[in-house]
């Protein structure tokens, strides 16, 4: 088939690296290749804003090949000898024009005129895709130097690093971090955004990112077009030699326990640079914006009772406890990033923040930090089980006391100083008058109707120091649950009076 009846059977677009080639003049104003015909050539409205962003760049050489471009892409618009559309969704040209020919591939017979290797192979990837059928042909074409019409020359592309090796043995348990100083930030050419495609290393396919839905301080999470994966893209302050290191060594292990996002797959871009990592989808909302805020919890999650915070915390025990197991530490116990759905189910995120042989969780909620460990320098420190239990504690806590810190007084500012202190707020016994400043009013209810074994548990931690894993938390939870469940204390989550008796 010669490149006149191709182009007639194809809808065309053209990318603007093909208008600023310098025999692109010849080619769509001279119509030296009769390419211009019945079927108008299509050039995406993000082509002359590129265009224009060009001519007023520093580079003499850009200035003056963007100037002949847009010159071109005028004419063809003046002459109607061009389509020119918007595609919602993405703005930067590639990522356009991989929406477009990702969405219309099983309808249309595509073809794109660039002089771009990387768009090119990505194009020529999307009819390679063995899990659609049917699709139309996709065909890529380029200008040569005497300025003819060629099928794309395929070049190799970037090469993905090889999948990580899965073992499934525990982390080895390290005594010294990783030296900080060691720290080199990683080149990148380009942060994908919506629209672009990244690579998972088992597939050689690109997936493509879809939506945002969060964007924070150190990246970008997205969905993509295959439902099992999100990615989180970092952004390009938070690429570094340590973070990749890191999640490949996570990569080699499968946590395969639901609520747990562990990083499944290491991300690259088109030039086979790292930018992230996928994961499994998250569902919920905060615990520190639904517990722990009673308006918002009466009004998201209504009917629930205090065993179905029980049912909560053993829940995130049982995660815990798998994490534990591999000896990886949550490190910062964040509620923050500990998301609860109406159906009771939980959701770790952020988990590459953890704690993982030798790379510390360099984050810290310091109302979750162990005492002895408040003043340190986390990020160049690595965290004990032990230290883990404190946190794992005063979350248990805030749960089953929706929201208040077990050291946190009436009327005191001293928080802090008081977990360093072991200053519980709460008495054991009713009886007890120990401290003037014990919480009162609803917190105090909300604790009087605790049961007297949970009473002592918690005391014992707060106040003695005891620390307790997530085997021992998950024998005292389900002691609870029996005894509210046979309506041996009360169920109601705010109590509005205090229980007189212990039992």
């Amino acid at each position: 088939m010669t490149i006149k009846s191709l182009i007639k059977n194809h809808i065309v677009f053209v990318d603007t690296s093909s208008l600023m080639h310098p025999k692109a003049k010849g080619l769509f104003l001279e119509n030296k290749e009769g390419i211009i015909g019945e079927n108008k050539v299509i050039i995406p409205v993000e082509v002359g804003n590129e265009l224009d962003k060009l001519i007023r760049s520093n580079n003499p050489e850009k200035v003056r090949k963007a100037q002949v471009a847009k010159y071109i892409f005028d004419t063809l618009q003046q002459k109607k000898l061009a389509l020119v559309g918007r595609h919602n969704g993405a703005s930067h040209v590639d990522n356009v024009l991989l929406l477009i020919f990702t969405e219309f591939r099983l309808r249309r017979n595509l073809c794109l005129i660039t002089q771009d290797n990387a768009l090119a192979n990505d194009i020529l990837l999307l009819s390679k895709n063995k899990s659609v059928r049917r699709q139309k042909s996709i065909v890529v074409l380029q200008l040569t130097d005497g300025g003819r019409l060629q099928a794309f020359t395929k070049k190799k592309h970037p090469e993905i690093p090889s999948p990580v090796k899965i073992k499934k043995s525990p982390f080895y348990i390290r005594r010294k971090p990783q030296d900080m100083l060691n720290i080199q930030k990683l080149p990148v050419k380009e942060i994908p955004r919506v629209g672009s495609p990244v690579y998972v290393e088992n597939r050689k396919t690109p997936i493509f990112l879809t939506r945002l839905i969060y964007e924070g301080s150190k990246g970008m999470i997205y969905e993509t077009n295959y439902e099992k994966y999100i990615c989180k893209i970092f952004n390009k302050k938070s690429r570094n030699n340590l973070k990749y290191e890191k999640l490949r060594l996570m990569t080699s292990r499968r946590l395969d326990r639901r609520g747990i996002c562990w990083p499944n797959s290491l991300v690259y871009n088109s030039h086979a640079e790292f930018v992230g990592y996928s994961m499994p989808l998250a569902m919920g909302e905060p615990i520190q914006k639904t517990i722990f805020r009673k308006h918002r919890f009466l009004e998201l999650f209504p009917g629930w009772k205090k065993i179905d915070l029980v049912n909560i915390c053993i829940d995130l025990l049982n995660k815990i406890r798998i994490l534990h197991e591999h000896n990886v530490l949550i490190g910062d116990i964040n509620p923050a990033n500990i998301l609860i759905t109406r159906d009771k189910k939980t959701f770790f995120v952020d988990t590459d923040s953890y704690q993982v042989a030798d790379f510390p969780c360099s984050t810290v909620t310091w109302n979750f930090t162990a005492p002895e460990i408040q003043n340190k320098d986390l990020k160049n420190f690595l965290r004990t089980k032990e230290q883990e239990y404190f946190a794992v504690a005063t979350l248990l806590f805030m749960i089953l006391i929706p929201g208040k810190t077990p050291y946190s007084h009436q009327g005191s500012n001293t928080a802090k100083k008081n977990i360093k202190l072991g200053s519980f707020a709460f008495p054991y016994q009713l009886e007890n008058k120990r401290a003037m400043d014990t919480s009162s009013g609803q917190w105090r209810f909300i604790w009087s109707h605790l049961s007297y074994e949970m009473k002592g548990v918690f005391y014992d931690v707060f106040q003695n120091g005891k620390r307790l894993g997530a085997m021992e938390w998950l024998d005292h939870l389900k002691k609870y649950k029996w005894y509210l469940k046979n309506g041996k204390g009360s169920n109601e989550i705010y109590n509005t009076f205090t229980k007189s008796s212990n039992e």
